[in-house]
């Protein structure tokens, strides 16, 4: 490390501000893991299209995250939502979608969500993560595709 104060010596690399953007972020890949616990809040967000809607954010513990060639555990956050919510070109808003597929792989379509929610806790599932590079004016960022069976 250079101990110089000269202007040059923390010139920031543009290798650095991509590591330190993608640093939290999950690679893409399907992993298996378990919902750790879930808040459940009311959407206040008035351009939302689920403004005044219930949401559940999960806490979920993916196995096996490739992190710099080891296998780690990550922390990763997925909206979930009961309420089936239309985006303006017809398709299923993704929380929605994600809300469905997590009723069907916990086996507990046609209960009230809340159970759903807690059957997520002892279910051992799959997500599909897809890693958006930053572009334009948006950051890089994860989606969940799908919520899926062990």
């Amino acid at each position: 490390m250079n101990g110089s104060l000269e202007p040059d010596w923390n010139a920031i690399t543009q290798a650095d501000v991509d590591a330190a953007e993608l640093g939290d972020l999950i690679p893409t890949g399907t992993y298996e893991g378990l919902v750790q616990s879930y808040t459940k809040r009311i959407v206040e967000r008035e351009e939302s299209p689920f403004f005044g809607l219930p949401m559940a954010r999960l806490t979920v513990d993916l196995f096996d995250v490739p992190i710099n060639d080891s296998p780690q555990t990550r922390k990763y956050f997925v909206d979930v939502t009961s309420a089936q919510v239309r985006q303006k070109d017809g398709r299923i808003a993704e929380p929605s979608r994600l809300g469905a597929q997590l009723a069907r792989h916990t086996n507990t379509v046609g209960k009230p969500f809340g159970e759903t929610l807690e059957t997520a806790l002892v279910t051992r599932l799959q997500f599909r993560v897809r890693l958006s590079p930053a572009r334009d004016r948006y950051e890089a960022r994860n989606w969940t595709d799908a919520i899926t069976a062990v």
